[in-house]
């Protein structure tokens, strides 16, 4: 079974990086550079791994416990 993966950073090189490492492996890889897409992507479907450039600043982009339980696996 393959993971659902997204990854949140606004340099479309490391998007692309960790995409390319990742789908040959069978994993589902979402990408994004918004912190408000990624929400969205986020309220669709949970994801087993989340990985978020550290220094993408936006308050939308901190979330509370109780909202983003259900978000993942």
């Amino acid at each position: 079974m393959s993971s659902r993966m997204l990854v949140i950073d606004d340099d479309e090189a490391s998007r692309l990086l960790c995409r390319t490492a990742l789908a040959p492996d069978g994993h589902l890889v979402f990408t994004t550079g918004s912190p408000e897409q990624a929400l969205a992507i986020l309220d669709e479907s949970p994801v087993s791994l989340l990985i978020v450039d550290v220094l993408l600043a936006s308050a939308e982009l901190h979330f509370s416990s109780t909202r983003s339980a259900s978000r993942f696996q």
